[in-house]
């Protein structure tokens, strides 16, 4: 499932997914959200009304964007020959991808913008944790190739461990895997070696690496790995450490959803 919100980040999710598609001999469904606006909006003691001719306005404006995404994906879809359907959903972005998202093998979207709308963050974490499914954020740009070479940020967590096993299709489609782990914030389990000997009892070779952080973010040196083996994809276990503990101290996850240049793969 593909979940669009602005025109600007359409293409990247539309790219990614139907580079999925292909190599899965699978579908793309799009997914654009229109928000359902009340009349009456809390504030202080007694509530904000909203006049009926703003409301309209912004009936308009979710109309016309919803009309722009759906030609985009129609337009894309058929430039690239990928069989493909359509849905609208109106209320709370959560709800909707939280219920529809569960019937998906996968949801791609947007990486969100560090400073811009909080949106696309509440999305990525509704399709995160409310789908039971795995999700797959599209940098801003994409790199030319996805999946060929492979990082596993590997933590040693249970949540990392899901996602390394839900990625094996992927894992099967690559051409490198490296897995990488760091001395700052390792869960008690298994090494990046012991990951190596589990992937090669399925047939898959793997190098492994363990690397000190020191005053960096995790997530930082995660990166800069990828970006030094040419890595165009990785694998990454979401929120090992709570979401209220990554926001207030930054964890390696939020350094990611905020800076990663590569498609990553995200499980819980």
């Amino acid at each position: 499932m593909a979940i669009l919100w602005t025109e600007q980040t359409a293409g990247p999710v539309l790219a990614l997914a139907t580079r999925l598609a292909r190599r899965f001999n699978g579908r793309v469904t799009g997914l654009a959200i229109r928000p359902a606006f009340e009349s009456f909006v809390p504030s202080g003691d007694f509530g904000l009304a909203l006049s009926q001719e703003y409301l309209d306005r912004l009936q308009q404006d979710g109309t016309a964007r919803l009309t722009k995404l759906k030609s985009l994906f129609d337009a894309h879809v058929g430039a690239e020959n990928i069989t493909a359907d359509w849905m609208e959903a109106q209320g709370p972005s959560a709800d909707a991808i939280a219920s529809a998202g569960r019937l998906f093998d996968i949801s791609v979207l947007a990486r969100p913008d560090a400073g811009g709308s909080a949106e696309p963050e509440i999305m990525l974490e509704a399709a995160l944790f409310e789908t039971g499914r795995p999700i797959l954020m599209a940098p801003p740009t994409l790199p030319e190739t996805d999946g060929t070479r492979v990082l596993i940020a590997w933590n040693g967590s249970s949540e990392t461990a899901r996602s390394v096993g839900t990625a094996m299709p992927l894992l099967h489609k690559a051409e490198e895997i490296h897995i990488i782990s760091v001395d700052s914030g390792m869960a008690t389990g298994p090494s990046a070696r012991d990951v190596a000997a589990y992937l090669e009892k399925h047939d898959l070779r793997a190098t492994y690496a363990h690397m000190q952080v020191g005053e960096k973010n995790a997530g930082a040196v995660w990166l800069d790995e990828a970006q030094r083996l040419g890595c165009d994809l990785m694998i990454k276990g979401a929120y090992t450490q709570s979401r209220l503990r990554q926001m207030i101290f930054g964890g390696a996850t939020v350094h990611i959803l905020n800076h990663a240049k590569i498609p990553v793969f995200f499980a819980h």
